[in-house]
Parts: structure tokens; C-alpha cells; sequence
């Protein structure tokens, strides 16, 4: 049995997995956006986007879809990680 590595400089490819997993949606466009921001972006995560993804996870995901997509605004406090996320899916999927 492997044992759980807890670091926070360079966090183990387990607690990436683990986030992956917990920010799948019912929607696949969401799932294709999300994935892709995180697997970029995991290596620099502060523990505040940590917590801030927990928050935007919360959301229904219409309401996601809304938001990262159709540009309507949510939580004024998600907004930084929702620009992220934002520039994140153009570049990957639309300036390709």
C-alpha cells in the first residue's frame, strides 16, 4: 500500500488526482475546462486557490457554466481564479 505524501512544494501527484476527482461536473465541457486548468496551473497553487476552488465547486453547474463561459458573474471573490480559468480554456481551446 503506498503511503499519502502531504507535501506542499510539489504536491504529490495524489492530492492532484484527488482534486481532479472532486471538481468533476455533470457536464463534460466543465469537466474538459476545469481538468485542463488544473493540470496546467496545480504547480503553482496557493493554498488560497485551494480554498477558492473549493468554493467555485459548490456552485451548480449551470451556474459554472454561466459564469466561465457565458461571462455572467458569480462570487466577487472568485473572480481572480474564474480569470484564470478563463484565459486558461482560450488558450487550450480556442487560440489552438
Amino acid at each position: 500500500m503506498k503511503s499519502a505524501n502531504h507535501k506542499i512544494v510539489g504536491m504529490s501527484i495524489d492530492l492532484k488526482r484527488l482534486l481532479k476527482w472532486q471538481m468533476r461536473r455533470g457536464m463534460k465541457e466543465l469537466d474538459l475546462i476545469l481538468e485542463s486548468f488544473i493540470e496546467k496551473s496545480y504547480e503553482n497553487f496557493t493554498q488560497n486557490d485551494f480554498i477558492l476552488l473549493a468554493k467555485l465547486a459548490s456552485h451548480e453547474d449551470q451556474t459554472l457554466w454561466n459564469c466561465l463561459v457565458l461571462h455572467e458573474k458569480i462570487d466577487p471573490e472568485l473572480n481572480e481564479l474564474i480569470q484564470k480559468i478563463k484565459k486558461n480554456y482560450q488558450e487550450r481551446f480556442i487560440c489552438s
